[in-house]
């Protein structure tokens, strides 16, 4: 029992530290958006070319350019179902996002296995340990990957025969 929750705590800081490396991640670049949106119509402004209102409406129609998709990603993240066909789209097109995607895989796979490990110690059967660790990842494509090892298990088969190598990288195999 000591090691379970040895292995929880270890889980509650990874969670931690990942939505502390997001948050400082996104940092800078929130704050690169925010300084070209003051100060890109700035110059116009003070040469005359631009009166106060047409400088406020260019900075606006530049913030606007970040904050529309972003409250569209979140209007999305919250109020689409956690399973079905419209969320394992927007997980997919997550996924093919240049840079984040990548990222996202690679956090939800980790999510996985290390949920997966931390249950296996604990002794909780491998079915069981394996659908308990598809419900920690949040990308519902990923999730689907690993699905059949839960079936594999159940059958009483290796975890490994669920698994396909055409979803997930050369490197887990």
């Amino acid at each position: 029992v000591d090691q379970a929750f040895k292995k929880l705590a270890r889980w509650h800081e990874f969670q931690y530290r990942m939505k502390r490396n997001l948050t400082n991640g996104m940092l800078m670049p929130v704050l690169l958006i925010h300084l070209t949106a003051i100060l890109g119509p700035f110059p116009a402004y003070i040469l005359g070319s631009r009166s106060l209102g047409e400088y406020l409406i260019s900075a606006i129609i530049i913030l606007a350019m970040f904050y529309v998709p972003l409250g569209a990603i979140v209007f999305i993240c919250k109020f689409v179902p956690k399973k079905g066909s419209a969320r394992i789209l927007l997980d997919w097109i997550t996924l093919k996002i240049p840079v984040l995607g990548p990222a996202v895989k690679a956090l939800n796979i980790a999510r996985f296995t290390r949920a997966f490990s931390m249950l296996s110690s604990a002794a909780v059967p491998p079915a069981q340990a394996a659908e308990q660790a598809i419900s920690v990842t949040e990308n519902y494509f990923v999730a689907l990957w690993f699905a059949p090892m839960a079936n594999s298990a159940r059958n009483g088969n290796p975890l490994s025969e669920g698994l396909s190598s055409k979803k997930l990288d050369d490197y887990y195999f």
